[in-house]
């Protein structure tokens, strides 16, 4: 049986995860509005990567729930 904190901890990092893919986005686009397009495709590159760890979480919790 798995922890109530640990979930708790899981669902604030997706959370956390989640406000930084969105962060990251707003400034690619800005980047991108200021022409700096390198940089942008850094960032919207982030984005890309918080939404995959923000999946990984979110497909973890669901398989330890179906496990109970």
């Amino acid at each position: 049986m798995e922890d109530q904190g640990l979930r708790t901890y899981r669902r604030a990092v997706t959370g956390f995860v989640l406000v930084g893919a969105l962060i990251a986005a707003v400034v690619g686009g800005g980047l991108l509005w200021r022409g700096l397009v390198f940089e942008a495709v850094l960032a919207l590159l982030a984005v890309g990567f918080f939404v995959l760890l923000a999946h990984g979480y979110r497909q973890d919790e669901e398989e330890r729930g179906r496990r109970r």
